[in-house]
């Protein structure tokens, strides 16, 4: 999958992650008030690309409707790369601890994110 976001990112065009998995060889990374192993590639893949960094949010209104939320993600550029992934990723993280604990109810979490 990683081969192929990169094909797509090379080309100028755009993808779509789910952020919120774990990632046994992630980053500890807080995440609802606990570390959670986090996949950085998202940060990695927006920083090497110069892609935007955009969290998107689905809310569930009355019946068959939805609204959907778009927010751009700052990434940390200071030329070590490294660092600038893992401090990436804690923003993208906070981003989405915020839009969850606004509606926690819209969260759909069908994974163990803490297992350790």
């Amino acid at each position: 999958a990683l081969r192929r976001a990169i094909k797509v990112l090379s080309s100028g065009n755009f993808i779509g992650m789910l952020v919120d998995l774990r990632e046994d060889s992630g980053l500890d990374i807080p995440f609802l008030g606990r570390p959670a192993k986090t996949n950085p590639s998202a940060a990695m893949l927006a920083l090497r690309y110069e892609a935007p960094l955009i969290a998107l949010s689905c809310t569930r209104l009355a019946g068959p409707r939805f609204k959907f939320s778009v927010q751009e993600i700052e990434k940390v550029e200071t030329g070590a790369i490294k660092a600038d992934i893992f401090s990436t990723t804690q923003n993208m993280t906070a981003v989405f601890d915020k839009l969850i604990l606004s509606r926690p109810g819209q969260w759909l979490w069908s994974h163990k994110r803490w297992r350790y």
